[in-house]
């Protein structure tokens, strides 16, 4: 019966997805169907025509109808009779049980060019339904392009049946590429790395275990492969504030002849305590501005090395499409210097910060460093801190050419051609649907 081969998803919104994905080696029944949406489950408030799916339609294995704004009731009617009603309700109002629905959208086997196969694993919606998500798109391999789930609850009495669909959600990948960064709390505990601030050499911090460390936490909701592109345009960023203003005005002094200091060097720290290894684990550079390449030093912190700037990633390995954490410690930031992200290709939305985003450009998100606290704050175009990070930061994305950062690349783009593949071969599957259908 057509009514149990096919899965129906809904998108939480306007479109449903009916097709069948198990057995589709096998000869199907393809039922020529009528599809009525209303707003009511008695289809007396608003009934709408949606579509007419004749038996040739099906040949694409999926069609997808626009349901109207408001209309929660879809009734699927065939030619001898049969029917199927469809209730698309929010998750909160599904009765209990039922199970969960998870569809894998695949590469062939072979990588030829036939059309794309699907897998579906159906459990009880109960228990970690999530984990056993992550599990399978972890078993599908390099072949899996896409991945959703969806709960529903399954009502039959006197020969009607009635489907309860909750919206589908995406399980791989997990989200849109987008970056979020989050302060940690200030914490006096000792790094894994044992690097301690500059500015510990305040009296009432040295009373303390350690220094407090500045550290930003970076949320990564796809994996770094999905998220290559961005993350190899983005840059993280340190700035000096009272180096840029001992800068600034060092050189308003000079320029009109009255007395300047030079500040103090690593060497001359070197010099005044006689050992040619003293590192004070600052920033060592006498520029006032530090950035480094964000996807360089995910995936090679050795190489990829940023005077200042520490980045580790989170021990914990997520699964496929599942995103990273990472934590960047700012080791050589003091009081009133800024610390966080730019990306002078970021669009609204890849850059963001949790809980509330203080806004601002989309190419910049920073805080800065106080007394109790990093604090986010909202950067302005006018700033001129914002344009020398910009430049700098699109000179650190042409210098990351580390190995490590290519085969990062690379495995990207193998992730972008399976999806252009997959499409290809659904588009084609279409058209030949659609020439049977004339």
């Amino acid at each position: 019966m057509w009514r149990e081969q096919f899965d129906y998803y809904w998108d939480g919104r306007r479109r449903l997805a009916i097709g069948w994905f198990e057995g589709a080696e096998r000869a199907a029944v393809r039922p020529e169907l009528t599809v009525v949406s209303a707003r009511d489950e008695r289809f007396t408030n608003a009934p709408t025509l949606v579509d007419v799916i004749s038996a040739a339609r099906w040949r694409a294995r999926i069609i997808v109808v626009d349901v109207p704004p408001e209309h929660r009731f879809v009734r699927l009617t065939a030619a001898d009779g049969a029917e199927l009603i469809l209730a698309l309700s929010a998750e909160r109002d599904l009765p209990q049980g039922g199970d969960w629905r998870l569809l894998l959208t695949l590469l062939p086997d072979a990588g030829g060019a036939d059309p794309v196969a699907f897998r579906l694993a159906a459990f009880p919606a109960r228990g970690d339904v999530e984990r056993l998500s992550r599990e399978q798109t972890a078993a599908a391999g390099a072949r899996l392009v896409w991945a959703i789930g969806q709960r529903r609850v399954v009502e039959r009495a006197d020969n009607a049946v009635v489907i309860r669909l909750a919206p589908a959600r995406r399980i791989f990948p997990a989200y849109q590429s987008r970056l979020v960064l989050e302060a940690a709390p200030f914490e006096s505990s000792a790094a894994a790395d044992a690097r301690e601030a500059p500015f510990a050499i305040m009296e009432h911090w040295l009373r303390e275990p350690g220094a407090p460390r500045i550290i930003l936490r970076l949320r990564i909701p796809d994996s770094i492969e999905e998220s290559a592109t961005l993350l190899g345009r983005c840059s993280v960023a340190l700035a000096m504030n009272q180096r840029r203003r001992l800068k600034g005005w060092t050189l308003e002094q000079r320029s009109a002849g009255e007395p300047a200091v030079d500040p103090l060097t690593f060497e001359d720290l070197r010099q005044a305590t006689g050992d040619p290894h003293e590192h004070p684990d600052a920033a060592e550079t006498a520029e006032p501005v530090v950035v480094g390449n964000l996807l360089a030093l995910l995936v090679d912190p050795e190489e990829a090395e940023v005077d200042g700037i520490a980045l580790r990633r989170s021990r914990e390995k997520a699964a496929p499409g599942m995103g990273e954490t990472a934590e960047i410690e700012f080791y050589g930031a003091a009081l009133g210097d800024d610390v966080g992200l730019v990306c002078p290709a970021a669009g609204p939305g890849d850059l963001g910060i949790a809980p509330v985003d203080p806004g601002g450009p989309a190419f910049a998100r920073l805080f800065r460093v106080e007394g109790d606290g990093l604090a986010p704050r909202r950067a302005t175009d006018d700033e001129g801190l914002l344009d020398d990070l910009m430049r700098r930061a699109a000179d650190a994305a042409r210098a990351a050419t580390s190995a490590a950062a290519r085969a990062v690349a690379e495995r990207a783009a193998g992730l972008k051609g399976r999806r252009d593949k997959f499409v290809a071969s659904l588009n084609g599957a279409l058209a030949r649907g659609s020439r049977c259908a004339f």
